[in-house]
């Protein structure tokens, strides 16, 4: 079987970092949130140096401009904001990056902004007009079957499709909305029974028991679920058990 990618969002919090640098171990791709809803040049600095010594791929978290409201809001802003800030949250990575040797892999939009493009596709345009000018060869992390994904494809970007190993998801495949009881799964033993099922059969089970057909590339864990580190070392474990190979499918080759 292919292998398949581990992915986490990392740098959202100062007071979360040492976790963040521990979980980037555990991953094959770390996104680092750069200065939209979090993130700054000394956390980017850290997480890149600790990829780079650990091999992890190296991706851009570009977001709204909402560091107030964590990007988890959608902003009614215009098409030319949203390029330019994504630029900018994108070139900001790159640049550290350089200068320590190494290169932005992949990019995946954070919060609302992640919604937004994978269901709109005039958003879903600009993010990769914007990705294109500042690391054209970088992949783009997109959900499964959206139409952000496939319009990414048919722009010519390398795309890989995720999914999510500690989120609860609806009947139509959606994200079940975080105010919602159970949306964030923090038992480590059901996200990684939820990731083997995903990796091995490319089906996930919605809240309500319907069984939505979704093949990931790339699995998530988020930093900030409760038990994060637990909950992707049981994910990793899991797969690695079906002699599954956890690699990142985009490469941040040093320069």
């Amino acid at each position: 079987m292919k292998p398949i990618d581990l992915n986490a969002d990392v740098g959202e919090s100062p007071e979360r970092i040492e976790a963040d640098l521990a979980l980037v171990s555990v991953v094959t791709s770390a996104n680092i949130a750069c200065g939209g809803h979090a993130g700054d040049a000394s956390s980017m600095e850290r997480l890149v140096r600790v990829c780079l010594a650990t091999g992890c791929s190296i991706g851009a978290h570009p977001s709204y401009p909402d560091r107030a409201g964590f990007g988890r809001s959608d902003m009614a802003i215009g098409l030319s904001e949203i390029h330019r800030h994504v630029a900018d949250q994108v070139a900001s990575l790159a640049r550290i990056a350089e200068s320590l040797g190494a290169n932005v892999g992949h990019v995946k939009p954070h919060g609302a902004l992640y919604h937004a493009a994978a269901g709109r596709v005039e958003v879903a345009d600009v993010l990769a007009d914007a990705v294109m000018m500042v690391v054209p060869e970088a992949a783009m992390i997109g959900p499964c079957g959206s139409p952000g994904a496939a319009r990414w494809r048919a722009r010519g970007l390398a795309v890989v499709e995720e999914c999510f190993a500690d989120r609860a998801y609806e009947a139509d495949g959606t994200l079940t909305p975080r105010s919602e009881a159970g949306a964030v799964i923090t038992d480590p033993a059901r996200a990684a029974a939820r990731a083997w099922r995903m990796a091995m059969h490319g089906v996930v089970e919605s809240r309500d028991g319907v069984t939505i057909p979704m093949r990931p590339g790339t699995l998530c864990v988020h930093s900030d679920t409760p038990g994060a580190m637990e909950i992707a070392r049981a994910v990793r474990l899991a797969i690695e058990s079906m002699g599954i190979r956890v690699a990142a499918p985009f490469a941040s080759p040093r320069a």
